[in-house]
């Protein structure tokens, strides 16, 4: 046909609709997952099932050019632009726009860097920096988290043409061979890291997830699938396909019924999914399997399933927002409605109409993703750079949430990042670098008021006389110590580990506490501060063995009084459903349906505080009257009348005393150590 393109060809040409069904198949659990884990908890495994279908589409279709002598790089890349980047940036900029008139100064940076991270393709980068664990609550507020696989996606698009041209023209014969050898490799790597507690750079990087690509590319080298597959001759040989058809479903299946966010994942565990999508691809296109996989919806909700996947995060990320994460029956089936209305309009208005123009050719192609990227790069790091315009949007909700995070545009993070590491390997010093780390460290120490896992000095330069010790519950005090002693001309050392565990104190954290001791000789107090009450723990399903923390610290003690040292074991603060400042912020834009949730987040009565508490308390002042320590009820210092406050006036403003749910800000770190310091030094 005149004017027709490759492009176009290829959405008729060899078209099986039973791989839609199959993208039908991963879209929607990993919907349901996101929407509530408990409907799908291994929902979350559809992103490796579409990872088979990307490698096998996109290394089938270059072993398919390379086969009619037509491949061409320049092509290959025009293709990806248009089915991936128009319905890509129509989603950054959607996002983007909502979140500019929701969010305050805090969350608008992060959505700003993320976005300019997932313009970049370097989401699942960014990502594993920002929060480190997939299923950590900290995600859960980004709208753009979801793209960190796309990132991984678009980073194999980058390497396996080249890869496959190198291939092609050295060994074209053992391609399938030399593919299946680098996913066994992956595969080995990141069930290696999986053992080694390094989980979350599995699930991220490229290295660790092409395995699953390459099991899709590896599938492509097979004799290529024909419309005539279905009706292969032979009862026998259609049996044997109907059974491996079935297999594979039933191992998807099984996957998204009994993983969860408790299985170490991807590696070994992954492996169900990856082989079940690849059985499914393969074989799916006949029998039973092959009939529900082409059913109309199945397909059309298959076509759709780009879109939906962009889409789909952020209505529900944004809808939490505005319902202040309580939703109702009626909001999820708002969530299902607006996510495939969103997801239809961009299919049918934007991925389309580009896919299939004859006036898009290379040159518009490639500026259109110049431009595109360098728009959302420009507006994010520039948002970044000016703190998101603090006193111009949304100010009487930036006045009272807590300060914004102190950062660099993402841009400058990774370029300082690479620097400092090359410097590093070559023995390069830097001052100009140093000094960038040296700042940025100090505001970092300011907003989270401490460390969360360090060993190290604060106060003035003199011999510490006060080691602190615990977990991060102990490191949001540092800010305020630090203060403390310097007002007192002391100096203090700090051993805080960040919670991993339910226990307290466990031998390479007393190790490295006595080894410390040994070389601060001046050490007269030992303040010992940690999450005490655990409901996290219980909310992970989590065995907490409050009898074995309670021997362990009572040994600890008792070793600690032998040497002379007076031991402070200090209560919990009261900590809260909600983060108090995000709270407070969030109610100046949108109001929350019920005042419960502003009351909840503004102070805690006795009572509430007792409930979580008040066990563990009554435990711990056991453990130190029967060790030799003292207890000390440092929650008093949070208490204004008959209630526990979250803020503090000053100067006729309310200052956030927390910056999330648990951890104090430097304000309420500061109150902390002034309720402390009688403690410290009363015998001096």
């Amino acid at each position: 046909m005149k004017g027709e393109n490759h492009c176009s060809s290829i959405l008729r040409r060899d078209y099986f609709p039973h791989i839609d069904g199959i993208r039908a198949l991963a879209i929607v659990p990993v919907i349901l997952f996101h929407l509530a884990a408990f409907m799908c908890p291994g929902g979350f495994a559809g992103v490796d099932v579409f990872f088979v279908i990307s490698g096998y589409l996109i290394t089938g279709g270059i072993l398919r050019d390379f086969d009619e002598n037509r491949f061409s790089l320049r092509d290959f890349y025009v293709r990806r632009i248009r089915r991936i980047l128009p319905a890509y940036f129509a989603c950054l900029g959607g996002v983007y726009l909502i979140g500019f008139l929701l969010f305050y100064a805090e969350p608008l940076m992060r959505l700003s860097d993320s976005m300019v991270a997932s313009t970049l393709f370097l989401a699942n980068l960014y990502f594993r920096v920002q929060a480190g664990d997939y299923f950590a609550p900290a995600l859960h507020s980004e709208p753009l988290a979801h793209l960190w696989s796309l990132s991984v996606e678009e980073q194999f698009y980058l390497i396996i043409p080249i890869f496959c041209v190198l291939l092609w023209k050295s060994c074209h014969r053992f391609v399938g061979i030399v593919l299946g050898v680098l996913a066994l490799t992956s595969l080995i790597l990141a069930s290696r890291a999986v053992e080694l507690n390094r989980s979350n750079d599995a699930f991220y990087f490229l290295h660790f997830r092409a395995w699953e690509l390459l099991f899709g590319s590896v599938l492509a080298c097979f004799p290529a699938l024909s419309q005539q597959d279905t009706t292969a001759s032979g009862r026998s040989s259609r049996t044997i396909r109907s059974i491996l058809s079935l297999t594979g479903l039933v191992a998807v299946l099984l996957a998204y019924a009994f993983l969860s966010s408790e299985v170490p994942f991807p590696g070994i565990a992954a492996l169900p999914s990856v082989i079940g999508a690849s059985l499914l691809i393969r074989y799916g296109n006949s029998g039973l399997v092959g009939s529900l996989l082409c059913q109309r919806p199945c397909v059309y909700v298959g076509r759709l399933s780009y879109s939906l996947y962009l889409w789909h995060w952020p209505v529900i990320v944004y809808w939490k927002y505005a319902t202040y994460d309580t939703l109702n029956l009626f909001d999820s089936c708002g969530i299902v409605f607006v996510t495939f209305a969103l997801g239809y309009v961009s299919w049918r208005f934007v991925e389309v109409p580009m896919r299939v123009s004859v006036t898009w050719n290379s040159k518009r192609s490639f500026t259109f993703a110049a431009a595109g990227g360098l728009l959302f790069f420009a507006i994010g790091t520039t948002c970044v750079k000016f703190k998101a315009w603090p006193a111009l949007l949304h100010p009487r909700a930036n006045e009272v949430a807590y300060m914004p995070f102190p950062r660099e545009p993402f841009a400058v993070r990774i370029c300082t990042y690479t620097l400092r590491i090359v410097c590093e390997k070559t023995g390069i010093s830097f001052a100009a670098l140093d000094d960038y780390y040296m700042r940025v460290s100090e505001q970092h120490r300011i907003y989270f008021a401490g460390p969360t896992d360090a060993i190290g000095a604060f106060g003035d330069n003199s011999q510490p006389t006060v080691l602190l010790v615990g977990d991060s519950h102990a490191g949001h005090l540092v800010w305020g110590l630090d203060t403390v002693l310097r007002e007192n001309s002391r100096a203090g050392f700090c051993v805080t580990k960040g919670a991993g565990d339910t226990s307290f104190l466990k031998n390479a954290e007393i190790d490295a506490t006595f080894m410390s001791m040994k070389s601060l000789p001046a050490v007269t107090h030992v303040v010992i501060s940690n999450y005490w009450s655990r409901e996290r723990f219980e909310k992970k399903s989590r065995v907490r063995d409050d009898k074995g923390m309670l021997n362990r610290l009572e040994r600890f003690i008792e070793e600690l009084v032998v040497m002379g040292k007076t031991v402070l074991v200090i209560s919990d603060v009261p900590s809260y459903q909600h983060e108090p400042p995000d709270i407070a912020a969030r109610a100046q834009i949108i109001p929350p349906r019920t005042l419960d949730v502003l009351r909840q987040s503004k102070a805690q009565t006795e009572e509430e505080y007792d409930s979580t508490n008040g066990k563990i308390n009554q435990q711990l002042r056991a453990v130190c009257e029967k060790a030799g320590g003292q207890f000390v009820e440092m929650h008093w210092a949070f208490k204004s009348g008959d209630e526990y406050v979250t803020t503090e006036a000053i100067d006729g403003k309310n200052v956030p005393l927390y910056r999330d749910m648990d951890h104090l800000s430097a304000q309420g770190s500061l109150r902390a150590a002034r309720f402390l310091e009688p403690y410290l030094f009363k015998l001096d």
